[in-house]
């Protein structure tokens, strides 16, 4: 019912697990040249710079920067900022850059 999904922890183990410390690292690998990029994205869609945006142009944003993202990286950084925000309806971006 809910699909595939991926475990995203610093203790635990198995075939659908990956640690959080892991994909901050690759994360970082694949974004360090596109950062300015990827905050000049993410600002672009802040029109009242609260810093504060909808999950889905969180999506977009991220998208517009890098087009051919693996699904799996996407949903991690994805649920990386729903995880550090305080609402359900409204994303803290600025954890993400």
């Amino acid at each position: 019912m809910i699909g595939p999904y991926k475990i995203y922890s610093d203790n635990g183990k198995g075939v659908d697990y990956t640690s959080d410390a892991k994909m901050i690292n690759f994360v970082l690998e694949k974004f360090s040249k596109k950062r300015q990029t990827l905050s000049d994205a993410l600002c672009c869609e802040d029109y009242e710079d609260t810093g504060i945006l909808e999950l889905s142009q969180v999506r977009e944003a991220i998208l517009s920067v890098d087009e051919d993202l693996d699904d799996h990286i996407l949903d991690w950084m994805l649920f990386y900022v729903y995880s550090r925000s305080e609402h359900v309806d409204q994303m803290e971006y600025k954890v993400l850059i």
